[in-house]
């Protein structure tokens, strides 16, 4: 005989307390999506390590380069640029963009109005290079997001655009939190 589901209130504290974000009364769904969310972003990192791997770049490498690549199509691009663009530091991109020129993948180019700047343009070896993961990319992308409409990735993106200062700020908040709680420790 199948055992009845009990309710059994259970002494959790609530990992959100906004009441935008509690459904009747309860944080079950934030937290449903917080696991959600966490399990998609680490399926996320592991196809771009996959991509990473059949280029024989590092992750950090293979997503400097196709920033690099996309975004001089329509503008300019610079190691600002691209830390904006993948929301990490300027020094980090600096340290993949030597590697990947080290590689022949990527010129740095001497901008003729102000010398001091610096614009980055994937070279040729590195079209033909990404152009071998095409169809890999095509095939595990179109998977991965087939459950989604073209309006719905709208939204999708937009939400996740939303939610990322925020994040920004939570995490700059949770280090302050962290360095108190150590401290007060004598850590």
């Amino acid at each position: 005989m199948p055992s009845a589901r009990r309710n059994v209130k259970r002494d959790i504290h609530l990992m959100v307390d906004r009441d935008e974000l509690l459904l009747d009364g309860t944080d079950e769904k934030f937290r449903q999506f917080i696991f959600d969310t966490i399990a998609f972003s680490a399926r996320m990192n592991n196809v771009i390590e996959n991509h990473a791997k059949i280029v024989e770049l590092s992750p950090p490498q293979y997503l400097v380069l196709t920033s690099i690549m996309h975004l001089s199509a329509t503008q300019d691009v610079n190691v600002k640029t691209i830390a904006g663009h993948l929301h990490i530091s300027g020094s980090f991109v600096t340290t993949s963009v030597g590697a990947l020129v080290r590689k022949g993948l990527v010129d740095k180019v001497v901008d003729k109005t102000d010398r001091r700047r610096v614009r980055l343009k994937e070279t040729p070896a590195a079209r033909k290079l990404i152009s071998r993961l095409a169809n890999v990319q095509n095939q595990v992308n179109n998977i991965m997001f087939e459950s989604l409409t073209g309006k719905e990735l709208d939204v999708l993106s937009r939400i996740v655009a939303r939610l990322l200062p925020s994040a920004e700020r939570a995490v700059m908040l949770q280090n302050h939190l962290v360095a108190e709680a150590l401290a007060a420790r004598g850590a």
